[in-house]
């Protein structure tokens, strides 16, 4: 599955239903810090890659309203949080705090670049997670629930004639999805 622009149906073998995850079993998180929308990709570590397993999508809100929805949901899991390296600065609607550190006050673990990613580095990253093995296989599974993420992939595309990316609707949970993936499996 190519990305960007790759498509993407239920068919596809990357779209496949997440095992029931336990209360403690540790969970990771993409995010893309935005007021409209926040978005979150949440996934387990598997033994060959990740799964994506659930997503948040917050319209006209903030880190602490994602941080209330994931303990919502997730409520014991130990979490670790790959977001936007953007999440540094400071925001005068968090009291001062940056959004890496509400994180940190929630009990999150987070990791990060101190300088974003290329964006062709994320892709190839993703790409290789994606890509189909000799036996059919790959290091990603994406559950089908996660109808944005699945739009994004879909859809995420570069201004004509260049690699800049094209900003709007479909780059937040390709982002999200991509800053844990280049993370922790940097080509």
């Amino acid at each position: 599955m190519p990305i960007p622009g790759g498509e993407i149906t239920t068919s596809d073998i990357w779209v496949k239903p997440a095992e029931e995850i336990t209360a403690t079993q540790p969970l990771i998180l993409g995010l893309d810090f935005n007021i409209n929308p926040m978005s979150c990709v949440v996934m387990t570590q598997t033994k060959q890659g990740l799964h994506a397993i659930d997503e948040i999508i917050i319209y006209s809100s903030n880190t602490n309203e994602l941080v209330e929805e994931v303990r919502n949901r997730y409520p014991r899991n130990p979490i670790t949080c790959y977001p936007d390296p953007a999440g540094v600065q400071r925001k005068t609607s968090a009291n001062g705090n940056t959004d890496i550190r509400l994180l940190e006050q929630a009990g999150f673990t987070v990791r990060y670049h101190r300088q974003h990613a290329l964006v062709k580095d994320r892709i190839n990253a993703a790409n290789s997670l994606f890509h189909l093995r000799d036996d059919n296989s790959t290091r990603f599974y994406i559950d089908p629930k996660c109808k944005e993420t699945i739009r994004s992939l879909k859809n995420y595309s570069f201004k004509e004639d260049t690699q800049i990316p094209d900003k709007g609707v479909f780059d937040h949970f390709f982002d999200a999805l991509t800053y844990p993936i280049e993370y922790l499996f940097p080509i």
